[in-house]
C-alpha cells in the first residue's frame, strides 16, 4: 500500500541541536509528508500492526519500523530530492544500504538527472552497485603487501574500482604503513577517490591521522565532497583539535561543509550526555489508513 494511504499521529521527534540542519525528521500526515528516517543522524520509528525489524542502512545505524516495507524506502526516495544535497546523497546513500532492489528504478531516475548535485548522483551510482552486492563499493582486494596496495592506489593509470578495492584493503590492515598510504592517497587528482580516503580515515578512528582530514577540511579549493567527508571524519576521531575545527567550519560559506560540521559537533554533543547518537527515539506514531 502506498505512503499516501496513511497518515501518522501522535508523533514526538526527541532529538538535539538538530533545527540548523534542515530538519532531518518532520511530522507529516499526507502524501507531501513522510517521516524523514535517513542518513547519518539515526532515527527509531515504531508503527503498530507490524512485527517489523531494524533496517540498518545510512553510514551508521537507521532504525525503521513501520507499517509497511515501503514506508522507509519512499521516505528515503522523497530524500533524493531534498533542498539539502547533504541530505539528500545520504538518502541515496542508505537507499543503497538498504539493498532493496525496489528502489533501484527511484535510484535509475537520479543518476541522469542533472538538475541534482553531482554527490547525489554519484550516492545513486554507488547504492546501485551496492544493491545485490556489497556495502563497500568496490571489494577489498588480495595483494600480498601493503606495498603493492599502496602502489596500486596511487596509481593515477589504474581504473577507480582496482584503487577502492586496494584502499578498502588497506583500511582491513589497518597497520601504520598502510594508515600512511591511505593519507598519502589524499594528493589524488580525483575528487572521488579523495572523498573516500576521508570516509575511510574516519572508519579507522586514528587521532595520530587527524592532520590529514583537518588539511583537507581547511582547503577552500578543494571539493565539497571532499571536504564533507573530511568533516565527518573529524567528527568520529573527536579530539580538542578536531572539535574546534569542527566548530570554526560550521560557518563554512559553502553549506555542504558546514552541515556537516553541524552534524558531526551534534553527534558528539548527544554522545557526550552518556547516551549513544546510534538512537535518537522518537514516540510511538499512531498508524492510521486514511478512507
Amino acid at each position: 500500500m502506498e505512503l499516501a494511504e496513511y497518515k501518522l499521529t501522535n508523533l514526538e521527534i526527541k532529538s538535539r541541536n538538530l533545527s540548523s540542519f534542515s530538519d532531518f525528521v518532520e511530522k507529516m500526515t499526507d502524501q507531501k509528508g513522510r517521516p524523514e528516517v535517513i542518513g547519518r543522524q539515526n532515527v527509531y520509528v515504531e508503527a503498530n500492526n507490524h512485527k517489523g525489524r531494524p533496517e540498518v542502512i545510512g553510514r551508521q545505524n537507521v532504525y525503521v519500523e513501520a507499517n509497511n516495507h515501503d514506508c522507509p524506502r519512499n521516505a528515503l526516495i522523497n530524500a533524493t530530492r531534498d533542498p539539502s544535497n547533504l541530505l539528500a546523497h545520504e538518502a541515496a546513500f542508505a537507499l543503497g544500504q538498504m539493498q532493496d532492489a525496489d528502489g533501484i528504478p527511484s535510484l535509475e531516475r537520479v543518476l541522469p538527472d542533472f538538475s541534482l548535485h553531482p554527490i547525489v548522483r554519484h550516492e545513486a551510482a554507488e547504492a546501485l552497485g551496492a544493491i545485490g552486492l556489497e556495502m563497500d563499493p568496490a571489494a577489498p582486494a588480495s595483494y600480498s603487501s601493503v606495498e603493492d596496495l599502496r602502489k596500486v592506489l596511487l596509481s593515477e593509470e589504474k581504473g577507480m574500482y582496482e584503487r577502492y578495492a586496494a584502499l578498502f584493503a588497506l583500511r582491513n590492515h589497518g597497520g601504520e604503513e598502510a594508515i600512511s598510504a591511505i593519507i598519502e592517497s589524499l594528493g589524488s587528482k580525483s575528487a572521488l577517490l579523495k572523498h573516500e580516503v576521508a570516509y575511510v580515515l574516519g572508519q579507522l578512528q586514528n587521532k595520530k591521522a587527524s592532520d590529514a582530514p583537518s588539511m583537507t577540511l581547511k582547503d577552500v579549493n578543494e571539493h565539497p565532497m571532499v571536504r564533507h567527508e573530511a568533516a565527518e571524519a573529524l567528527g568520529s576521531i573527536a579530539d580538542a583539535e578536531c572539535l574546534a575545527l569542527l566548530s570554526d567550519f560550521a560557518k563554512d560559506p559553502n553549506p555542504i561543509v558546514s552541515q556537516s560540521c553541524e552534524v558531526a559537533l551534534s553527534m558528539l554533543e548527544f554522545e557526550k550526555s552518556g547516551k549513544s547518537f546510534e538512537f535518537l527515539f522518537m514516540q510511538m506514531p499512531q498508524v492510521e489508513q486514511v478512507s
